[in-house]
């Protein structure tokens, strides 16, 4: 048997909570995009092979070999699996792709072997989702998603996913399924992860409470209300809004003034457009009536990509492929 897997990519809007004093910390609002995706196929083999058409990292492959390790040991798998990756997902961009990539795989390394196993069992056995929970809770099912983070209990430290040592998976505390087009712009800037990610974590954190109380309120009376009303311009001001938050202007001024000056130079253009940077970037989203003209007006700038695409609401479509 052979399996076919299409993998969204995600958005992440914000994390709203990064101060934990009231038991919980972390919590993520996101949603998932057709573009760009994850697209392979795997069956069973004797040995171990990666085809790499994508040109996936050294590192990414790396990881996907461990993965399959650790799962093969988990559950005394006896085959091995040769994976052909046909397109992926761009890396350390704010797309999502590690978690992605890994919980997808693994999962059709599972089913091949007649393993049936949640995402979120999996991100557990992986150890992704330590942070935000978007990239788990939305593979299976796409939307646009609320979620409500760890407890303190679990977790104490402030730390990018990469770093949590004990997964529990958060919690879906709303999902809507919005039909709106977005415009993605990733710039040729300098990605921020590993070290670099980390020492942002622990030198930003905790956030004072009084930031993280009006993002709540961002959260709860502009944003949440706007996608489940099918407001656009209202969702616009929540996430031009958010950009001004403690833990997102942090995120962004990681880059220096490059992202600030991209970001206000296409809100320039619209002032009806919302514009904001996924997880840690650098890749920009983009909302509005007229992201058409934003794109003609960008689409001959010196980028790495820029694209309009839909929210995905259906989440990862698995196929088998022959007999």
């Amino acid at each position: 048997m052979k399996l076919r897997y299409v993998v969204p990519s995600r958005i992440a809007i914000n994390l709203y909570d990064m101060n934990g004093d009231l038991g919980r910390e972390d919590g993520g609002m996101g949603f998932s995009i057709e573009y760009p995706k994850l697209v392979f196929e795997s069956f069973n083999s004797g040995d171990l092979n990666i085809n790499n058409k994508a040109n996936m990292s050294f590192e990414m492959i790396k990881d996907i070999k461990n993965s399959i390790q650790t799962l093969k040991e988990k559950f005394n798998f006896e085959n091995n699996v040769t994976i052909n990756i046909e397109e992926s997902i761009p890396e350390h961009s704010g797309f999502g792709s590690k978690t992605a990539t890994l919980l997808s795989i693994g999962h059709a390394y599972c089913k091949l072997n007649n393993h049936e196993i949640s995402f979120k069992k999996l991100g557990e056995i992986l150890r992704r989702g330590g942070t935000s929970g978007l990239g788990i809770n939305l593979i299976k099912t796409g939307g646009f998603i609320l979620e409500g983070g760890h407890s303190t209990k679990d977790k104490r430290l402030f730390q990018p996913s990469s770093s949590v040592n004990k997964v529990i998976a958060a919690p879906v505390l709303a999902r809507y399924e919005p039909n709106w087009e977005v415009l993605l712009i990733l710039p040729k800037y300098e990605r921020v992860f590993g070290e670099k990610e980390r020492n942002f974590f622990s030198t930003i954190c905790p956030i004072n409470k009084e930031d993280i109380e009006k993002l709540a309120r961002i959260t709860l009376s502009k944003l949440l209300p706007s996608v489940a009303e099918d407001d656009l311009k209202n969702f616009c001001e929540g996430i031009n809004l958010i950009q001004e938050r403690t833990w997102k202007k942090s995120e962004i001024e990681l880059y220096g003034k490059s992202i600030k000056e991209l970001m206000k130079e296409i809100k320039s253009s619209n002032h009806s457009l919302g514009v904001g940077m996924s997880s840690i970037g650098p890749v920009i989203y983009v909302f509005g009536e007229d992201i058409k003209k934003v794109y003609e007006m960008f689409k001959e700038k010196d980028l790495e990509m820029i694209k309009i695409t839909k929210i995905n609401n259906s989440g990862v479509e698995i196929s088998k492929v022959g007999k």
